[in-house]
């Protein structure tokens, strides 16, 4: 197909999608409607002398009177389908901690139901994971009557979600203990969900752009509402009208959830954010006393699946909450009690003192962290992260054997975090160990070929080893990845460093 389109005939493309289907793709997405529409106008297309032509294809397409198949193709070849188990894992357990085991304490009042809307599910990873925090929240909610509707408007991923079988790359951050208990392997090294949980969830076709959701709810009012990575999708305009509508569709005192990057989408009037430890969530109806402070999970979290980061909120709590904590530790000693941390708390002091420099207790709390979550029946979430951050504090104390280790128990717990292979890399090079440290690169690549630092890390290895060429191609690379980028942006593993930065740095380097 013809490569070069005029913007005038992209602009009236974008129109056209937008007024069909609701998808809105700006001039800064025009690349990515570019080659989605490519791919679908070869279906769409029958004679194959006009597919040849680009221009005249969408000319047809703008001309056309779409079917409702032809529609759910081009849809399809224009949404991505992204996406893995326990996303954002502090949004399911806050929604354990906090807004389910709060209904369970006042289900005699509320009744014993609740019901659950993923709204843009794609490939059913999200209301699967709803399931599976159901079926641990079990015997609780076990005379409970649960529903869970799960809609995308593509019908290739409901396809894919009613069949339930994924490759590991859905379990990316995901710990084993889940993938053995809820999925059986198959031959082809992919992963059926248990029927169980299939049966939890419902799936439908449905255009959050549509005026009316009220048959594809049968009518019932929504407890839990997710809606997420699914706002961007949409124009400004749209997408108020789309929050207003799931709005409607709540029960009062029910909850919305966006992505972290859509949270200052939702302006809503009846919607009034709250903020969780390391999750903001908003909730239907006028703010609560306990909605305007910090929140802080006072439970054990050895027996919970799903661990907290408690990240936000902690600052306003000042000079009060640190006394309060001092007195009631006091209080703990007087009358023989060993007060114990949250586990999510642990994890991320730790977290704050490698960031201040303080290496030797970021280790001495990230070991008693890791031991406990050994000795744990409960599934630890954020156990990869931990050896992680274990591994790092150890390399910055010069303890090079020691954070091998933990960095290699690290891949092995998370095979699919690319950034845990580049950590492994980095400690090798420091090792003198260039072989292996290229080894790990390459594997980071392979998990993510965007990955800026591992090629820029392979550009100055094979530097080293007079590979002029292979070297150049990585740096090459580096700045083609750099180029659309925000200078100031500061790039993930790099420990602070922006993309403007790096780009100048590499510039130099290849002008040597």
């Amino acid at each position: 197909m013809d490569q070069n389109i005029p913007d005038h005939l992209i602009s009236d493309l974008s129109d056209f999608v937008r007024s069909q289907t609701g998808l809105y793709f700006p001039k800064e997405k025009w690349r990515d409607l570019n080659r989605g529409v490519k791919t679908a106008l070869q279906e769409l297309v029958e004679e194959p002398s006009v597919r040849e032509d680009t221009a005249s294809c969408i000319q047809w397409l703008l001309s056309s009177t779409l079917t409702n198949k032809q529609l759910d193709t081009l849809v399809g070849h224009l949404t991505i389908g992204e996406t893995f188990f326990f996303r954002d894992k502090n949004i399911f357990q806050v929604l354990k901690d906090h807004i389910l085991s709060g209904w369970i304490k006042s289900s005699q009042v509320r009744g014993k139901s609740v019901r659950f809307f993923s709204a843009g599910c794609c490939t059913g990873e999200e209301p699967y994971s709803i399931a599976m925090l159901i079926d641990q929240m079990m015997p609780k909610l076990k005379d409970w009557e649960i529903t869970i509707l799960a809609t995308d408007i593509n019908p290739r991923f409901l396809q894919k979600a009613e069949q339930g079988v994924y490759t590991r790359w859905s379990f990316r951050d995901t710990p084993d203990e889940i993938l053995e208990k809820y999925f059986k392997k198959q031959a082809d090294n992919r992963y059926e969900i248990s029927t169980h949980l299939k049966d939890m969830v419902n799936f439908c076709q449905l255009n959050l752009a549509e005026r009316t959701y009220t048959s594809a709810l049968n009518n019932n009012a929504m407890d839990v509402i997710f809606c997420r990575n699914v706002l961007m999708y949409f124009a400004p305009d749209l997408r108020g009208e789309v929050i207003k509508r799931l709005t409607n569709s709540l029960v009062e005192g029910g909850w919305l959830i966006v992505s972290p990057s859509e949270a200052a989408f939702v302006q809503q009037l009846g919607l009034n954010a709250v903020r969780f430890p390391g999750a903001v969530l908003h909730r239907k109806g006028p703010p609560r006393k306990e909605d305007l402070e910090p929140r802080f999970s006072k439970t054990r979290s050895d027996s919970l699946p799903y661990p907290v980061v408690s990240s936000l909120c902690r600052k306003q709590s000042g000079d009060k909450e640190t006394n309060r904590k001092r007195l009631r530790r006091k209080t703990d000693k007087k009358r023989g009690k060993r007060h114990v941390q949250p586990k999510q708390d642990i994890y991320q002091e730790s977290v704050n003192l490698y960031k201040k420099g303080r290496y030797e207790e970021s280790v001495e709390k990230l070991t008693t962290l890791l031991s406990n979550s050994k000795n744990s029946n409960g599934t630890f979430l954020l156990k990869s992260e931990s050896m992680a951050l274990l591994s790092k504090s150890l390399a910055n104390l010069g303890k090079l054997d020691e954070a091998q280790k933990w960095s290699e128990k690290a891949v092995n717990t998370g095979k699919l975090n690319p950034g845990h292979h580049y950590l492994l890399a980095t400690i090798c090079h420091e090792q003198g160990r260039l072989t292996e440290s290229i080894k790990s690169l390459k594997h980071a690549l392979y998990l993510d070929p965007r990955f800026v630092l591992a090629h820029f890390a392979l550009g100055n290895l094979t530097r080293q080893q007079d590979k002029i060429n292979e070297s150049g191609k990585h740096y090459k690379n580096v700045l083609s990845l750099l180029l659309p980028m925000d200078h100031e942006e500061i790039l993930p593993y790099s420990e602070g460093m922006t993309a403007g930065r790096l780009m100048e740095t590499v510039r130099l380097m290849i002008d040597d």
